[in-house]
């Protein structure tokens, strides 16, 4: 029995190595050892390291595996699947689907160490490496939440937002404040005004339940898309950003404290290649100082000191879904979910007849602009100055657990194009609650698109609620707010 130290050659049973030309003879001496490894995080496979002439995984294993190699093979797999569902979210929220193929890693790393080996094999420090690395990466991350209810009560806010400037007319109407920060706290302070109700109208309607089965069941109050957005079509961002701080300060109370707030959805604005096109200094957006109360804005170059006409001014829309616990107050379980899809049919437009097949015709009234329509970053929808390199919504996307349980939200056109449906490994989503904040989802969401047991739809445009379970419709909506029967929770 002898052992051969060039690569892919390891042990042979002959009296010389089998695989070399010249019949090298089996080592006599100790081989050298490897010096000792050690990997700041889990090693990536398409990641070049500075200095390094190959990536992590081939820099300390694959000089030593030419060969093919079953087990080696399967660890690689792991290490880009571990990869695939990291994501910067995950670093402080809980990712199951990450968790897991760490755990696998774990296993499988252990089950290589505890097999046979040939004495001195160049491998075992960069296993060790990896094992070190894999065992301190779960140990940091969060625990896996516990599940905290077993029933579920949606309550659908009825209001219509999705409004156009007359019944025949297809130019959507801008509604609301022309200041951002007085329309969102006015819509700020109508909301809170409802889900006062909604709670009053909770408790009146499952009066009859004990306090444990009141904490067993989680409420969801939604309302739709487009809630918040004045009368210029977008905010700016920063007025979305303080959307969540100060709702916060009204949800955070006890009496919400097993409540999840889906607050419809808040439209941002955001003016992108901010240069003049005569002398590239920076322009800014503000009211005409011809015509203060025509509340029209114009590109201002604070170098020429003039007005910029010369190009079309290019405004990013974002719409995000606006979510939160209540009872909290922190922002550990608030998301802003970006909508990915823009439709033609959500903004003041030129000409409302022409489709945005081509980026070309992407032309809106907004911010007291006509501009070019720009998409999310991250989007896959062409025009993006980003486009998403991944099709998987556990990348910090549209998925997220909380209590235990996993939501997958859709905004209206997201829905309709099946972003949950078509993700990457989409059945792995295993998605409990499917939200669907929208504003032209009509008559009723797409079963071909439903990817959770239970779908909750509050859509703007009619206005309508609709709660499906298991593929039936369980709520008729009626009055401003709609309150569902309870329903368990699937695990």
């Amino acid at each position: 029995m002898g052992y051969c130290t060039k690569p892919g050659h390891g042990i042979f049973s002959e009296k010389n190595c089998p695989k070399c030309a010249a019949g090298q003879k089996a080592p006599q001496g100790p081989v050298v050892q490897a010096p000792r490894i050690h990997f700041d995080r889990i090693p990536m496979i398409n990641n070049r390291i500075k200095g390094v002439g190959g990536n992590d995984w081939d820099t300390y294993f694959s000089p030593h595996y030419r060969e093919p190699n079953l087990v080696m093979d399967g660890i690689k797999q792991l290490l880009t699947e571990y990869w695939t569902v990291f994501s910067p979210i995950a670093r402080s929220n809980f990712n199951p689907d990450q968790r897991r193929k760490l755990t696998d890693l774990q296993r499988e790393v252990g089950n290589w160490m505890r097999g046979p080996k040939p004495p001195n094999d160049p491998l075992v420090p960069a296993m060790e490496a990896l094992k070190r690395v894999v065992d301190r990466t779960l140990q940091a991350m969060p625990a896996p939440p516990p599940r905290s209810y077993n029933n579920l009560v949606c309550i659908g806010y009825k209001i219509q937002t999705g409004t156009f400037e007359s019944p025949t007319s297809a130019r959507v109407a801008y509604t609301g404040a022309w200041n951002d920060r007085i329309d969102m706290n006015n819509k700020r302070g109508q909301l809170q005004e409802v889900i006062t109700q909604a709670l009053r109208q909770y408790q009146t309607k499952f009066s009859r339940l004990s306090a444990e089965e009141h904490k067993d069941t989680l409420k969801i109050f939604m309302a739709p898309e487009f809630y918040f957005r004045g009368k210029l079509g977008g905010y700016d961002m920063a007025i979305v950003g303080e959307i969540l701080p100060e709702m916060r300060k009204f949800t955070s109370g006890f009496d919400y404290k097993h409540w999840l707030f889906v607050l419809g959805t808040a439209i941002a604005a955001t003016r992108i290649n901010p240069f003049c096109s005569t002398c590239n200094g920076v322009t800014e957006l503000m009211n005409d100082p011809k015509d203060p109360l025509s509340h029209r804005s114009v590109v201002w170059c604070r170098k020429c000191k003039k007005e910029e006409k010369r190009n079309t001014p290019k405004m990013m829309l974002d719409n995000f879904a606006v979510v939160q616990k209540g009872g909290e107050n922190t922002d550990a379980n608030a998301y802003l979910i970006q909508k990915e899809f823009m439709s033609w049919v959500d903004y003041r437009r030129p000409d409302p007849t022409t489709k945005w097949d081509n980026p070309a015709n992407r032309q809106v009234d907004v911010r007291g602009l006509e501009a070019e329509a720009i998409p999310s970053e991250g989007s896959s929808q062409p025009g993006t100055v980003a486009q998403s390199l991944y099709k998987d919504e556990r990348m910090g996307g549209s998925v997220f657990t909380m209590d235990g349980i996993r939501f997958g939200v859709e905004v209206c056109l997201d829905h309709l194009r099946g972003r949950l449906k078509n993700s990457d490994n989409s059945s792995q989503l295993k998605i409990q609650i499917q939200l669907i904040p929208s504003a032209g989802v009509l008559p009723k969401p797409d079963p071909t698109n439903f990817v959770a047991p239970i779908v909750f739809n509050v859509d703007g445009s009619g206005p309508n609620v609709e709660v499906w379970n298991n593929g039936f419709l369980r709520l008729t909506p009626h009055g401003d707010l709609c309150i569902s029967d309870r329903i368990t929770i699937p695990i």
